[in-house]
């Protein structure tokens, strides 16, 4: 889930950044089939970002919302300059 913010930092031309914490969450199991994650900013400071990663199963045919939830995690990572 971190690979969301962490990896894509990797290969921007922006300043890289480190995790500090990861809290997270296996609420369910998948067995088989596929997942898709989402990032949400809960803070965006100077140097310090704060972001919630939500995981859920791809099931056609339903909304974002409805989707069976598969992880949660909240990642505080360090942006250097």
């Amino acid at each position: 889930a971190s690979y969301l913010i962490v990896g894509s930092s990797l290969t921007s031309p922006h300043p890289p950044c480190f995790g500090l914490e990861v809290n997270s969450s296996h609420l369910k199991a998948l067995a088989s089939g596929t997942v898709r994650g989402r990032t949400f900013p809960v803070r965006l400071g100077k140097h310090i970002h704060v972001w919630r990663i939500e995981i859920r199963a791809t099931q056609k045919d339903l909304p974002w919302e409805k989707r069976d939830w598969i992880n949660e995690t909240r990642l505080t990572v360090f942006i250097s300059s």
